[in-house]
C-alpha cells in the first residue's frame, strides 16, 4: 500500500493527476495561494500554465526543489498556521497533499480557516483534499487491518477521538494508542468539516469528485 500521508508523493498517480487537471480547469486567470506545497506537485503544473501561484511551505529543502520545478511561483518559507500576507490577495487557497490533516487541534483548525478565508478575495475559495473518502477508505477497505500496513507501518489512534499517527514500524514497547512522539494528524469526517465552515463562515464544502477535492466557498453578498 502507498503511503496515503507521504510527503514527497501523498497521492497516488491518477489520484493526483485528477487534482491537477480539475485545478487547472479552474485556475486560468485567478491568484492562487499553495499552502504546503512540498515538492511542487500542484505548484509546476499550474505556474507553468500561467496561473500567478504563490507556494509556501515550512520545509527549506521541499521548498528549495518546489523554487526548481516551479520557476514561475513565488515561494514563500512560512508555517501555514501563521501566514503574514496581505488580506483579500488570493482567489483561491489550496491545501493539499492531505496536509489539511495536520491541523489536528480543532481550535487551531477553525483559527487557520479564518485566517485563510482572511486572504481571500470575494467569492474565492478554499481546496482542500477528500479526506473523508479517500483516507477514511483506506480503513474501511482493510487497508490498515489491526493498525499494521503491509509495509510493516503502524497506524495508532487517539482514545476518544478521530486523531491518529503512522509510525515508521509496528514496536511492542511502545503504547498501542498516542504518545508524546507522535505526530498527530486528524482524520476529518465530512460532518465535521460542515461545522468548520459554519463557524468561520464559509459555504460548503462541496465534493467535487472529478477533482478529488473538497470546495469551501466565500458566501457573497
Amino acid at each position: 500500500m502507498s503511503d496515503p500521508l507521504d510527503a514527497v508523493a501523498p497521492l497516488d498517480d491518477k489520484r493526483s493527476t485528477r487534482q491537477v487537471q480539475w485545478l487547472l480547469s479552474r485556475a486560468t486567470g485567478t491568484r492562487v495561494l499553495d499552502v504546503g506545497c512540498g515538492v511542487g506537485r500542484i505548484a509546476a503544473p499550474l505556474s507553468a500554465a500561467g496561473v500567478d501561484l504563490v507556494a509556501v511551505d515550512d520545509d527549506p529543502q521541499a521548498l528549495g526543489q518546489c523554487g526548481g520545478n516551479a520557476p514561475a511561483a513565488t515561494c514563500v518559507q512560512a508555517d501555514m498556521r501563521h501566514l503574514d500576507m496581505p488580506p483579500v490577495s488570493f482567489d483561491m487557497v489550496c491545501c493539499l497533499g492531505n496536509t489539511f490533516c495536520l491541523l489536528h487541534d480543532v481550535d487551531e483548525a477553525v483559527q487557520v480557516m479564518q485566517a485563510w478565508r482572511a486572504l481571500l478575495r470575494p467569492g474565492g475559495v478554499i481546496i482542500i483534499d477528500d479526506i473523508p473518502h479517500d483516507c477514511w477508505g483506506e480503513l474501511t477497505e482493510g487497508n490498515w487491518i489491526a493498525g499494521v500496513a503491509d509495509d510493516g507501518r503502524q497506524l495508532v489512534w487517539d482514545g476518544c477521538d478521530v486523531v491518529f499517527a503512522v509510525r515508521a514500524a509496528a514496536d511492542a514497547q511502545r503504547s498501542p494508542m498516542l504518545d508524546a512522539a507522535d505526530r498527530r494528524m486528524r482524520l476529518w469526517t465530512m460532518g465535521a468539516l460542515r461545522l468548520l465552515a459554519r463557524v468561520v463562515g464559509l459555504q460548503g464544502p462541496v465534493h467535487e469528485p472529478r477533482g478529488a477535492v473538497l470546495v469551501f466557498s466565500d458566501p457573497v453578498d
